[in-house]
């Protein structure tokens, strides 16, 4: 069973008590983006492109949330639209998902470009040989 931010923020006490600050939430909880006080680049790659934030936000009540996000899938999301859920984010941060979405759509045309000529030389010798 999921808790909801308010569960965990009127249960703080508790938490801390125990020493668990950082609560790391799941794809089915509510994500607190206007809330983000830090974004880092999770160093998890796919395909050769830079994937996998993890985010964090601060609570008043001593608890910080934690969570991350793969921004190499754009369109659905864990039943949330990325696209939505980043223009929620302070702008310091959706500034640094740019620069990685910009640096894979780089890696993406370079890759384009030399599957492109691979397959220019595979066509070129089927070509010669038939």
């Amino acid at each position: 069973m999921s808790r909801s931010i308010e569960d965990y923020v009127r249960l703080a006490e508790h938490y801390k008590a125990i020493g668990q600050e950082k609560i790391k939430l799941s794809e089915w909880d509510e994500l607190p983006w206007e809330s983000v006080t830090g974004c880092t680049d999770a160093g998890v790659t796919r395909g050769q492109q830079r994937c996998c934030m993890k985010f964090e936000a601060a609570h008043e009540c001593g608890l910080t949330f934690c969570w991350t996000l793969d921004p190499s899938a754009w369109g659905e999301w864990r039943g949330e639209n990325v696209l939505a859920a980043l223009k929620r984010l302070p702008k310091r941060y959706a500034r640094m998902i740019i620069a990685i979405a910009e640096d894979n759509a780089e890696n993406t045309r370079k890759r384009i470009k030399e599957d492109s000529e691979a397959l220019a030389a595979m066509e070129a010798a089927i070509a010669e040989l038939g």
